[in-house]
Formats: C-alpha cells, sequence, structure tokens
C-alpha cells in the first residue's frame, strides 16, 4: 500500500525512525511526516552542500543564506553529532562528540553539554590531518573531538584562536604541545548575529545556574522537530501527510514541480511556496530559569548497545527485523513469523513472554491493537 514511497521520501522515514529509536521514543517525528517529493536520477555534487568542517561560515552559508533557516535551526539540526562519530579513513577526524561510545547511539542533548563540560583545545595544526578540536584529558580508544563547525557555535574561535575553551580546567588547556591556559576563548560580542549561535546552544545544553545540567531534552527536541521538518520540505510543494490505514488504496501524489537542485552559491536561498511546518517558536533567548529536572539522566540510559566499534557514520537499527512488512498487511493480522536477536520468533512467543508492548505492529491481532493500526 506505500508502493508510491519515492526513495526520497523513504530515506526521510528512515531518518526519522533512527531517531524515534534512539531517543527511545522521546522523539517521534510520524506526525510530522509528508510525502510526494520526486527522486532525482542523479545528484552530482550533493557532499559539496554540506558544511565543510571549516566554522561558521560554512554553517551560515549552507543553513543560513542557502536554506533560508535561523541560526538556532541551524544549531539543532548540527545536534544529529549527538550520535554516530568521525572516521578518519573518510573525513579525516577521529572520534566521537560525547563521552562515552554507549551515549554515542542516544539522541538527547549531550551534544550541548559538551561544550561547557570539557576543556577544548585545537588537534591536528601541523600533521596531514584536519585540524580540529579534542578534550586535554585523557582520550582512551575513542577521542573526543569537535569540529571547527562545532565548536564556532558557542565561542568565537577565529577572533581567540589557538585557545582554549574553559581556561579554568588550566592542565588540561596544556596538551600536546601547547601551553593554553591563559588563551580562553573569545565570546561573541553582543549585537553580533552569531550571539544567537551561543544562546542556542545554552539553551539546549540546559547549565544550571549552581552547576550541573537539566535533564530536560524537550527545547532541543522541538527545535530539532522544526528545523527538520523545514531542511526536509524546502522548495517543495504539494506533500501530503502520512496515510496510516492499512487498507489505504491512495495513489501517488505529484508536486506540482521537481525542485531544483541549488549550485551551491552562498546567494541561493530557496524558499518552499507552502510548508506544512511552521516558523519555528522556539525561543532563542535563555530561559530567566533552569528547566525542571527530569526523573532520570538523558545521558545515561541508553536504549542501543554497541557490539563492535562503529567504522562510519551513526547507524542505530532495531533490534527485530520481520520477514513480511505489516504495512502491505490488508487486513489487521499478525505475521507468520519474525527474527529477534538472530531467533525466529512468532506471535505465540510475544504472548508468552508479555512482549507486546515492544511487538504490537507485529501481532496486531494476538495484542488486540487492531484499533490503533486501523486509526
Amino acid at each position: 500500500n506505500f508502493s508510491h514511497i519515492s526513495k526520497a521520501d523513504f530515506w526521510i522515514a528512515a531518518a526519522n525512525a533512527v531517531i524515534r529509536i534512539a531517543s527511545n521514543d522521546e522523539l517521534n517525528l510520524k506526525n510530522d511526516y509528508v510525502s510526494g517529493r520526486v527522486d532525482a536520477e542523479s545528484c552530482v555534487g550533493q557532499g559539496a552542500r554540506l558544511p565543510a568542517a571549516s566554522g561558521c561560515d560554512a554553517v551560515e552559508g549552507v543553513f543560513v543564506d542557502r536554506l533560508g533557516l535561523t541560526r538556532t535551526d541551524a544549531v539543532a539540526l548540527l545536534g544529529a553529532h549527538t550520535i554516530g562519530r568521525g572516521n578518519e579513513d573518510f573525513s579525516g577526524h577521529h572520534g566521537i562528540w560525547v563521552d562515552t561510545e554507549a551515549q554515542s547511539v542516544v539522541w538527547n542533548k549531550r551534544y550541548y553539554e559538551e561544550f561547557f563540560r570539557r576543556a577544548w583545545i585545537p588537534r591536528n595544526q601541523n600533521d596531514s590531518a584536519p585540524q580540529d578540536w579534542t578534550w586535554g584529558g585523557r582520550n582512551g580508544d575513542s577521542p573526543r573531538f569537535f569540529l571547527n563547525t562545532d565548536l564556532c557555535l558557542a565561542f568565537d574561535i577565529e577572533a581567540t584562536f589557538p585557545c582554549c575553551s574553559d581556561t579554568t580546567q588550566r592542565t588540561n588547556c596544556d596538551r600536546n604541545g601547547q601551553v593554553l591556559r591563559n588563551t580562553q576563548c573569545a565570546s561573541y560580542p553582543a549585537g553580533s548575529p552569531r550571539e544567537e549561535f551561543a544562546n542556542a546552544v545554552e539553551l539546549f545544553a540546559g547549565r544550571r545556574a549552581g552547576g550541573g545540567f537539566s535533564n530536560d531534552n524537550t527545547p532541543f527536541f522541538s527545535a530539532f522537530a522544526s528545523a527538520w521538518g523545514k531542511a526536509t520540505t524546502n522548495g517543495l510543494r504539494d506533500l501530503v501527510p502520512l496515510v496510516s490505514s492499512l487498507n489505504s488504496s491512495s495513489t501517488r501524489p505529484q508536486p506540482s514541480s521537481v525542485p531544483t537542485l541549488g549550485t551551491g552559491t552562498a546567494n541561493e536561498s530557496p524558499s518552499p511556496t507552502s510548508s506544512p511546518f511552521a516558523t519555528t517558536s522556539v525561543p532563542t533567548q535563555l530561559p530567566t530559569s533552569s528547566p525542571s529536572a527530569a526523573t532520570s539522566s538523558p545521558t545515561s540510559r541508553p536504549t542501543l548497545s554497541l557490539t563492535s566499534k562503529p567504522t562510519s557514520g551513526p547507524i542505530a537499527l532495531p533490534t527485530s527485523t520481520p520477514t513480511s512488512s505489516p504495512s502491505v498487511l490488508s487486513s489487521c493480522e499478525d505475521v507468520p513469523s519474525f527474527i529477534h536477536n538472530r531467533k525466529r520468533r512468532d506471535c505465540a512467543w510475544v504472548i508468552e513472554n508479555v512482549r507486546c508492548n515492544r511487538f504490537k505492529h507485529l501481532c496486531p491481532a494476538s495484542c488486540n491493537d487492531c484499533a490503533a493500526l486501523q486509526g
């Protein structure tokens, strides 16, 4: 029933699924999903449309000048660095953006906390590897790292390079043959357009006045949902919401025109003529009081486990793979079987082990979930 979905639509749906799984169902973008994108036969130079790792000029060139997003939107989208890693075999940059491998598969606000948890200093200034930033403390097998395009969101690194992001951690500023304990990375001056970058980082990090961080992911999640929606519908028309009925006979919606691919120049600002996403209402100023703390820390409850050291970008997969897709069933019925933890299971096993909460999408009849799927 969903054969009308294009490959372009599928990639957005797949990304939304990864976010939902990695966030432990805290960020579900299903209700924001729209389809109707038209596949292109080729997309020459698509890699060059991503921000270079040079600094905030690149961030502004892609997200603000070309996509027409706000700087707060840009900071929210770069929060995707909270999962995955840099691989020196591909980008030349090596490490993870958060504290541990386990945290690097969890979608939360830890990326923003890392701006203030560590003393960041330049790395690879005189090496063949590209220059970036690393923590001055112990790194182990997975060095923590930031790109210039990360650290420039909170600090004016162009004005004070080389510098240390937190000179109160004096010994951690003096590493790799550098003595930077007296060279604090500058803040953006009041009134600078880039002050919006720094304010957004502060807002999403949720620093408490008395020290530490809140456990509230809401400011980041809300801002990301808005920015992601605008970025993935930019320049497109006649997109339609997801049809969730199992008996849907809808046909593929046809946009009134195929979107024009940008040339990559900083002057391009394609604007959607009718986007289903409203302008973000996420505040760009910091709250006057700290957000209320949640009951559990978002940085210590990964829902996915790493079986081996990842060798490329962020990958988060469901732990079960149905042998047939429940989305193409003509009525509400259980799948014959599915694979879970490398073993074939069926819906009798789901009932016997009280696992409907996890597998009701595969066993809607056995789990009495037909009404929810048809709704």
